[in-house]
């Protein structure tokens, strides 16, 4: 987009990808620590708000694909990172406004991350704090390098030169 943002863009675009209304400011809060928590803390405040509207736009784009493929098989399934797939602020969101009769059902999966760690509540998970998703599946972690360590390393070499 150019430097009008989502402005830049017809109305009838922003309506049918869903950024035709901003976002709550609580979401918008909890979206811009999500997107800077997955950045390792790295980046700069003023690369949030940009960030952001790349993430409500892959939704919306995202949101308006299912509705075209279920219109033409009758059903259709999304695999998409956790951000994506939020009931509250993701895809499900954006579909249950395209049609509210339509029926959909948002699954995350979570990497355990050691044997200490089995419980939902030690994920940020329970009665008083439900996850944004209709289902929790918990798997074994696939990875155990540390991302933020490389991500910082990568960017204190390009820092260098």
């Amino acid at each position: 987009l150019s430097s009008d943002g989502v402005e830049a863009m017809p109305e009838t675009e922003r309506r049918r990808l869903g950024v035709d209304k901003p976002l709550d400011p609580l979401d918008e809060k909890a979206l811009d620590a999500e997107l800077s928590g997955s950045h390792c803390d790295l980046l700069p405040r003023e690369a949030l708000a940009p960030l952001r509207l790349a993430q409500r736009l892959r939704d919306g784009a995202m949101a308006d694909a299912m509705v075209s493929a279920a219109g033409k098989a009758g059903s259709a399934v999304l695999i998409a990172g956790a951000g994506h797939a939020r009931t509250d602020r993701g895809v499900p969101s954006l579909l249950e406004r395209k049609d509210p009769d339509g029926r959909s059902v948002a699954v995350q999966m979570v990497e355990v991350t050691s044997s200490e760690s089995d419980e939902p509540a030690d994920y940020g998970i329970g009665r008083d704090r439900p996850a944004p998703y209709d289902f929790t599946i918990f798997t074994p972690r696939a990875d155990i390098s540390d991302r933020c360590a490389a991500m910082r390393a990568a960017m204190e070499r390009a820092g260098a030169r």
